[in-house]
């Protein structure tokens, strides 16, 4: 047995009343009442402390500290990015004298407050010292933080598992519904990263070599550093750092990434919100905790993003196995802290009254009430990869940290009334998609809806229109790219609000029906000799070289298919047509070789042999010798060439895959889910900014009812070259099961 098993094993035989357990009283519904946390001293304890709980309004409340930690172990088991699937056990949980009785809570808080108690911190007296001892270095640890400012010294401190009665699903409900203000009227937030202090090389580059990169990049921007090399051997580097912080950040930067790694915290996703409420107003009244040290929230949070903007980080991970003795540490806790911070920057922004890029012209957001489900919508996008035990905190987790963008005089959460934890995750998911749906310009939360043809027996039962909130798609959704950004409806905010739930989940909207899919092509093979080029040759040699409705070549619609107009080829520097063509010829070239390969092999040697023949006569009709992209001035372009062939490998790859290629029965290219099949109707949706596929039910009866199968990339659709005012005046009602 433990210590702490031992601690709690003991202070229930010390307990008079050991076997009556604490029983919450309800909290007043009409304010704002929270609970909060003191330690008392108490001698009888094997830990030497107990606690109280007390009620209070928040409006009037004494000063408090929230706590942002994690119910279950602070650690992870290994270094994997999949590494979490312990969080669905139950928490370990120990028993703690609470007003004189038992109470269960988690380990990991219980461990905090051994950690407080060892500091003095939120004591219910001050052992007869009052106010002569100095405040604990907790309180001032940064002369910027509102208690070092003001001297205050909070003495309570809020933790959701103690403070909120798990058991009841109508304070649950309500209580996050504020969570905002919590964590907003709070003196600070303390990050708790567990009882074991991080290596004491690890913690001089948090102090030391992390601020001070974080001063070069706010000093210089980040595309000074985008040439540089990560082991910071460049005599600029060496002489803004010093040699010394430089020979340590290499040597010692394995043990920083492996202990960022290791911390379960910053993959769960109620301490995105938590945190950033809080740094929102003051970053500096955000503290992390690791076992006796505590360290800069801002070093740790925004230190991610630049390694992950400037590649550094990929580059650093690919080297640590030849500098590090232990296994390379996952890259998915910076990522997430990365995501993390953008939401918090957008948030930022929008809740000062400057809104970002991302609600004027991605969600072309006019009031209050879409920005906020814009935001919301954005919110629950940015945290698919943070991890929730229960589902329904996927939506619900985040409802906080946007509802910090309403006005200033609203004292409700207006998004709130949607929490309630007594409904099923299916339900929960319905009602906020169709609410999105309902006050959003754009129904974009279609085009997060889950493939019906992607098998998920431990996921809710959702209708075809309802994505699942609770995790990541599996491809980049085609809404959310900006360059360019696409509107085959070519709406202008004509959208009356039509869309409307009928019986059994049914959701009716006006759409209008553009063409079907004729026929399905290949899925993306990760490997890139598997690129099947010999059916996409058979293929675009029916369009006697011309695609419909365009001057192009039937070759480079199909290029810009399958990356989804996604390259980053810089106008002018390179010819958009030579890197298509090269692309094309490389793709055939490898083809080429891993068929002779297969043919060495014994393959089927009739049919590989017929392939190669024409592969090869398609090189040879290339005309690679005379690429005007290529210009006279020499090596430069030729290497911007490259890149942008690399470019549009890279995107094709990216957009491509999870999902398959297709032909539309008026000869269109297009891109869409794995589970795509001949006869899917590929429909423009009111307000749509993509067209989607959709599947009906009913094919005998003539009927109007479908599943939606998903979104869809369809070349010559996504800019509105379809969406005539003749056409969009044709639209009709469909339903969606």
């Amino acid at each position: 047995m433990g210590s702490r098993d031992q601690a709690s094993a003991a202070d229930a035989i010390a307990d008079p009343a050991a076997d009556e357990s604490y029983s919450y009283s309800p909290l007043p519904g009409d304010r704002h009442a929270i609970r909060l946390v003191q330690i008392v001293r108490d001698a009888t304890r094997t830990r030497g402390f107990s606690i109280s709980l007390q009620t209070v309004v928040l409006d009037d409340g004494p000063p408090f500290c929230a706590l942002s930690y994690t119910w279950n172990s602070p650690l992870m088991l290994g270094l994997d990015d999949n590494e979490g699937h312990e969080d669905d056990e139950p928490p370990a949980m120990s028993q703690i004298c609470c007003n004189g009785k038992n109470l269960s809570v988690n380990t990991t808080a219980l461990e905090f407050l051994d950690r407080a108690f060892a500091d003095g911190l939120f004591l219910a007296d001050d052992g007869g010292e009052g106010m002569l001892a100095p405040p604990p270095a907790l309180f001032r640890f940064h002369p910027a933080q509102t208690t070092a400012v003001t001297g205050t010294v909070p003495r309570h401190v809020w933790i959701d598992a103690i403070c909120i009665n798990q058991d009841d699903y109508s304070e649950r409900s309500r209580q996050v519904g504020i969570m905002a203000q919590i964590y907003q009227r709070s003196l600070m937030t303390i990050v708790w990263l567990g009882g074991e202090a991080p290596h004491p090389d690890a913690l001089w580059l948090v102090e030391n070599f992390i601020p001070a990169f974080l001063r070069l990049v706010r000093a210089k921007g980040l595309q000074y550093l985008l040439l540089k090399d990560p082991d910071c051997e460049d005599v600029e580097l060496v002489r803004y750092f010093g040699a010394d912080a430089c020979l340590r950040w290499r040597r010692d930067r394995h043990l920083f990434l492996q202990y960022f790694a290791r911390r379960r915290w910053f993959s769960r996703g109620w301490v995105v919100q938590e945190a950033s409420l809080k740094a929102l107003e003051n970053i500096h009244d955000v503290v992390a905790l690791s076992g006796p040290v505590m360290m800069s929230w801002e070093s740790l949070s925004e230190f991610p993003k630049p390694l992950v903007e400037i590649n550094w980080l990929r580059t650093i991970h690919h080297r640590l196995p030849a500098t590090a003795a232990a296994a390379p540490p996952s890259k998915g806790n910076m990522s997430r802290v990365t995501r993390m911070i953008e939401l918090k920057d957008d948030i930022q922004a929008a809740s000062r009254g400057r809104p970002s890029r991302l609600l004027l012209e991605r969600f072309c957001c006019a009031t209050e009430t879409e920005r906020l489900y814009a935001m919301w919508y954005w919110a629950i996008f940015k945290m698919n990869y943070h991890m929730f035990t229960n589902k329904r905190d996927a939506v619900y987790g985040c409802l906080g940290l946007v509802s910090s963008i309403a006005q200033p005089n609203r004292n409700q959460n207006p998004l709130g009334a949607l929490v309630d934890y007594s409904l099923p995750v299916a339900e929960v998911f319905t009602r906020v998609a169709l609410a999105m749906l309902q006050n959003l310009p754009y129904p974009d939360v279609l085009n997060r809806a889950q493939d019906p043809g992607a098998s998920d027996s431990e996921g809710p039962c959702l209708p075809s229109w309802v994505p699942r909130f609770d995790r990541p798609p599996a491809t980049t959704c085609l809404f959310s790219l900006s360059h360019p950004v696409f509107d085959a409806c070519q709406w202008r905010r004509q959208k009356t609000n039509c869309v409307r739930l009928a019986e059994s989940n049914l959701l009716a909207l006006r759409g209008l029906p553009i063409s079907s899919v004729s026929s399905k092509g290949p899925e993306l093979d990760k490997s890139p000799g598997d690129f099947e080029c010999e059916w996409f040759l058979q293929m675009v040699d029916q369009y006697n070289g011309t695609y419909p409705g365009t001057e192009e070549s039937a070759e480079q619609a199909l290029v810009r298919s399958l990356h989804a107009d996604q390259s980053s080829i810089i106008p002018g520097l390179v010819d958009r047509t030579s890197a298509f063509q090269v692309w094309w010829a490389k793709q055939i070239s490898q083809r080429a070789v891993s068929l002779k390969e297969k043919m060495a092999s014994g393959s089927d040697v009739p049919s590989v042999l017929e392939a190669l023949g024409r592969l090869q006569q398609r090189i040879n009709s290339l005309p690679l010798a005379a690429l005007p992209g290529i210009h006279a001035d020499g090596i430069e372009n030729a290497q911007a060439l490259e890149y942008a062939v690399a470019d549009l490998d890279r995107h094709t790859r990216w957009m491509w895959q999870f999902r398959r290629f297709f032909v539309t029965a008026d000869r269109r290219f297009g891109i869409g889910p794995r589970s795509l099949e001949p006869g899917d109707e590929i429909w423009l949706l009111e307000g749509g900014r993509t067209p989607f596929l959709l599947r009906r039910r009913h094919r005998d009866d003539g009927g109007g009812h479908y599943r939606l199968v998903g979104e869809v990339f369809v070349h010559g659709v996504m800019y509105g070259e379809v969406a005539t005012p003749e056409r969009l005046i044709q639209m009709k009602e469909a339903t969606l099961e």
